[in-house]
């Protein structure tokens, strides 16, 4: 089995690819949606070992409160909150028992429309009945909110990605263009849309690196 620093090699050599295509990219954004409990960098080390994986969680939360068994032979999955690393499973890894919890996934659909649609008008100021559009207003405004409270920090990291080389103003829009994207994909496509269809090739120009980058 992989030490703990090969599998963090692997998930920084992950890392570096993602931002080398639109499809990297996305790919990595479909697993991250449906494991969006998770933080990034726990999404980053699950993706770069199970691309696949649907729902995770740890041996005892499958086998104590779920009521399922690990099946044998099945190889956990190494996430690290950088100071001690432990192991998750998926859900295609477990087996169900006579008295194992049902184990079902959300989904969305139509039936949740008006009240979806009563959540962003409030919480958002949504005036669309339109899932896409509320969804990706909503998303650039956290987006705007989030770049207002984090602009220095943001502005100092800048180097070596997408944004290197660009003005103040210009790193803003960049930042949201690609903010407001990745995340839309991602919620689009944990609900069940195909997100892919939602966006042109140019949505994701400020989301990869330059070939002298890479």
């Amino acid at each position: 089995m992989a030490n703990y620093q090969e599998f963090m090699e692997r998930a920084d050599e992950t890392a570096l690819s993602l931002t080398r295509s639109s499809q990297n990219w996305t790919a990595f954004l479909e697993t991250a949606a449906r494991l969006y409990k998770y933080p990034y960098n726990e999404q980053l080390m699950i993706y770069s070992q199970r691309p696949d994986a649907i729902a995770c969680a740890e041996f005892d939360v499958w086998n104590k409160r779920m009521g399922r068994y690990i099946k044998r032979g099945s190889k956990g999955i190494m996430v690290s909150d950088g100071k001690k690393a432990r192991y998750v499973f998926d859900v295609s890894d477990t087996g169900t028992r006579e008295k194992s919890r049902p184990f079902k996934l959300w989904e969305y659909s139509e039936e949740y429309d008006s009240a979806v649609q009563k959540m962003f008008a409030e919480k958002y100021g949504s005036d669309s009945n339109v899932f896409f559009n509320m969804v990706n207003d909503a998303v650039r405004k956290s987006a705007q909110e989030y770049w207002r409270d984090n602009r220095r920090n943001i502005i100092d990291i800048v180097a070596n990605s997408f944004l290197e080389g660009y003005d103040d103003y210009n790193i803003e829009v960049k930042f949201i263009d690609a903010v407001s994207t990745s995340v839309t994909y991602s919620v689009l496509s944990r609900c069940g849309f195909e997100a892919g269809e939602y966006f042109e090739p140019v949505s994701y120009t400020h989301l990869t690196l330059p070939t002298n980058s890479r």
